[in-house]
């Protein structure tokens, strides 16, 4: 119950047991009992120097807490034992042994603590906020929670105000009765901002969530959800998809695609380009990556692909060689059949016309990459790859997450520089400082055995990263942060696009003038373009051309066919314009 790190269960004892030698041997008959909840080893010794022998308990942890006391039973003779009253504190102690004292001293007794935090992973999820003067002079929140793993942000209920998904994922092997928090936590936005209190949130309850992503699958207009899963002994993994609607995430809207293996680092995009989201989600422990196909009647199970990969513990998309087809970053945890080896790095899988190949790839070297960025840091017109390094073999501290630097050839192992973070669980790349440049937020996820990590925000020096600027920000072992990376999908620049249905007309057409009403907030920028053509078949050949200020446009006596696409430029890639009512009219 108390995570990766711990040695305490729910089936530790309770109490110590003293059975005592006879000529007979050992009877439960001749024993004694020491109460001692939640004990992990005990030592004899005489620790008080009076020549009998006393008894030193490692207790694992208290009822919230791991730090709590650990026991000394001084012994009194006639197999009895007085407990000392004040004990020892000990921070999820693991073990306990006795040292012989010096010449007429008494005994020491040596506890080792194992790890710190709180029992049955009740840690809040924190939310910083940003500002001028960074993270660590600025206020957090602190998010009631447990057992948190990845969120994702956005306007779930469309009313204007961004929402939050907080997953639970069971990481301490709890079940469903145990934790009323498992599952997805949905937190409300609105004017008053958020209430993340025990009552303020929707639960969409689900057993070990890893993962979460967000689109709009079936085209229907209001955001889904999917959901990845850890596999655990007598439960089979799937992908979750909670199809969005008026009336919200309803199970009535619910859909479960097997995925055995594990089922995270879900990516939803459109890898084969015929208009449908597709869904990537990895399978850790059958080496592969499943990749869904979307349609227009939703997802089959049996309509997939699947690419090997040893151990793939995490995915993400971009268009990495800028040949406008999406290509998918797939990275390894270890060696499945040596798991010391956690040096098996990141494949890229080179999208295409003919779907991705195993003999269209790259390997990149890295210590089990978690959470992978792709930015172009350097603005060079390239993106860059970066993957924190979550284990190496022997050490979770002190190690070399690697940012490889994109150009005109693709990535190269040497072309890259070494940022050190300890256990890195993901990234995000923003403009913090907003001084122009992308910065770099790194999760560390533990320290010295423990999870009281400090996670660094990298300020960008315009030098690829040789010497930034370093900001510490405290965490709690997190995981992963959020799945996305912000941006376009394709090339993660600060804009999206709404390109209308074909409109046609009968009568030739001298003009045309479109006219909007929309929010653009900040220095968010809102552009306009029309095409134009004779007919259906050939709209798609048409040039886009820019509208001016006014909304006026020209059309040629011939056409009969157009369209219009909006351009939304975000200021800093987290807000764009809202667009409320489009419309179009005709000049003679």
């Amino acid at each position: 119950m108390g995570g990766e790190m711990t040695g305490a269960t729910r089936q530790s004892g309770q109490t110590l047991t003293i059975l005592w030698g006879t000529g007979q041997g050992f009877s439960s008959k001749s024993a004694t009992e020491l109460p001692a909840p939640k004990l992990s080893a005990s030592a004899c010794g005489d620790f008080d120097g009076d020549g009998r022998t006393d008894i030193a308990i490692a207790i694992n942890k208290g009822s919230e807490q791991f730090t709590t006391h650990s026991i000394i039973y001084f012994g009194k003779g006639g197999r009895t034992f007085e407990k000392v009253p004040q004990g020892v504190e000990t921070t999820g102690a693991s073990d306990v042994i006795a040292v012989q004292g010096g010449p007429g001293g008494p005994d020491r007794a040596v506890f080792c603590n194992s790890t710190g935090g709180t029992v049955d992973e009740r840690v809040p999820a924190y939310l910083y906020w940003g500002g001028p003067g960074g993270f660590h002079q600025r206020p957090r929140t602190e998010i009631p929670f447990r057992s948190g793993y990845e969120c994702s942000s956005a306007d779930f209920n469309a009313d204007g105000y961004p929402d939050i998904a907080i997953m639970d994922e069971m990481h301490g092997g709890q079940g469903m009765e145990d934790d009323p928090l498992a599952g997805a936590n949905l937190f409300w936005g609105g004017a008053a901002g958020f209430d993340f209190s025990l009552k303020g949130r929707t639960i969409l309850s689900e057993s070990y969530l890893g993962s979460s992503n967000v689109a709009d699958m079936d085209r229907d207009g209001w955001l889904d959800l999917v959901l990845g899963q850890f596999t655990v002994e007598g439960h089979a993994s799937a992908v979750i998809i909670y199809y969005g609607g008026k009336d919200g995430f309803t199970k009535e809207r619910r859909v479960s695609i097997p995925c055995t293996g594990r089922s995270l680092g879900i990516q939803l995009a459109d890898y084969d380009r015929d208009g449908w989201l597709d869904i990537a989600a990895n399978a850790l422990s059958e080496d592969r990556v499943r990749i869904f196909f979307g349609s227009a009647t939703g997802f089959d199970a049996n309509r997939k692909q699947e690419l090997e990969v040893p151990a793939v513990c995490d995915l993400e998309t971009a268009d990495l060689n800028g040949d406008g087809w999406l290509d998918l970053i797939a990275t390894s945890y270890d060696d499945m059949s040596d798991p010391n080896h956690n040096d098996m790095g990141t494949t890229l899988f080179w999208g295409g016309p003919g779907g991705f190949r195993p003999t269209r790839a790259q390997w990149l070297p890295g210590y089990t990459p978690l959470g992978p960025v792709v930015a172009d840091f350097d603005g060079d017109g390239h993106l860059d790859l970066f993957g924190p390094s979550y284990h190496a073999a022997l050490t979770r501290e002190t190690i070399p997450s690697y940012l490889y630097w994109g150009g005109p050839d693709g990535y190269r192992a040497d072309n890259r520089t070494s940022l050190i973070h300890d256990s890195g669980a993901d990234g995000l790349a923003a403009d913090f400082d907003k001084d122009g440049r992308l910065d770099l937020f790194v999760s560390n996820h533990a320290t010295n055995g423990g999870h009281q990590a400090m996670s660094k925000v990298l300020y960008n020096d315009g030098k690829r990263f040789r010497q930034p600027r370093v900001e510490l920000v405290e965490t709690r072992g997190p995981h992963w942060s959020h799945n996305e990376d912000m941006g376009h999908i394709y090339d993660r620049s600060w804009t999206q696009t709404f390109t209308s249905r074909t409109m046609s007309f009968q009568a030739p057409r001298r003009s045309g003038h479109i006219r909007w009403q929309a929010e653009t907030p900040g220095g968010c920028k809102l552009k306009w373009l029309i095409r134009s053509s004779k007919d259906v078949v050939g709209i798609d050949a048409a040039e886009w051309r820019e509208v001016g200020p006014s909304g006026t446009f020209d059309l040629s006596d011939t056409d009969r066919c157009l369209q219009y696409r909006a351009v939304l430029v975000s200021d800093n890639g987290d807000r764009y314009p809202v667009i409320d009512r489009v419309s179009v009219s005709l000049g003679e």
